[in-house]
């Protein structure tokens, strides 16, 4: 009877029903090994990695080229950023390498520069227009002249200037007597450190530094530390 049982058991056990109670996944060494390694390598990638810097404009990266060229007595290279611009501030014995060799050096006390033809002439066409609006006048800038967006269609650039004034390129709408000629500053003035007038009334040779408030043109306050 025991062996008719025992003959039973090894009949299941052989069967498709048997292998199947006895397949169990039990996991290997090799395969917690794998898990383990992965985990490794996952952790170590995390640590590795390296917060990304904030990108730098081309202005401070030109200005980090300058400041190690120093360091070293290189030259310093001329930018993208300064050739896009048309121009870069410096004196004349601050002349950049690469600086192109159609570019001129102008002397303009602190903004003393290297710069382009074209970027010149819209310097001149910002100064002629602060000197314009800042004596009362009326700047146009034709888009003949111009290669900006917002420009005038008018034949030529330059100032309209209120009646009884007259354009001066280098000081703006002048004031100008019942004869046509420019009334001038004088030392009383000058030692005063202002003149009554309104904004039109800018008279020849005032300094260059003087300021138009309260009716009148006038020297700056001066700078309390």
């Amino acid at each position: 009877m025991k062996r008719f049982e025992l003959l039973i058991v090894v009949l299941f056990l052989l069967s498709g029903c048997g292998q199947k109670i006895l397949e169990v996944d039990i996991p290997t060494e090799t395969d917690n090994g794998a898990q383990i390694e992965k985990e490794n390598l996952a952790t170590a990638s995390l640590l590795s990695a390296k917060p990304q810097k904030p990108s730098l404009s081309d202005e401070q990266i030109t200005d980090i080229q300058i400041r190690e060229a120093q360091k070293i007595g290189k030259e310093v290279p001329v930018s993208e950023a300064d050739i896009r611009r048309g121009f870069y501030y410096g004196t004349q014995d601050e002349k950049r390498y690469g600086t192109p060799v159609s570019w001129i050096w102008v002397s303009d006390g602190d903004k003393s520069r290297w710069s382009s033809a074209e970027a010149e002439k819209l310097h001149r066409q910002d100064d002629m227009r602060q000197l314009c609006k800042g004596t009362d006048g009326e700047f146009t800038e034709s888009c003949i002249d111009s290669e900006r967006m917002k420009c005038d269609f008018e034949s030529e650039t330059g100032c309209a200037c209120p009646e009884e004034t007259i354009w001066n390129p280098k000081e703006g709408c002048l004031r100008i007597d019942i004869e046509g000629k420019l009334v001038l500053i004088s030392n009383e003035d000058v030692q005063r450190g202002w003149y009554a007038g309104t904004r039109s009334q800018k008279k020849k040779g005032t300094p260059i530094n003087w300021i138009w408030g309260n009716d009148r043109w006038q020297s700056p306050p001066p700078i309390l530390d």
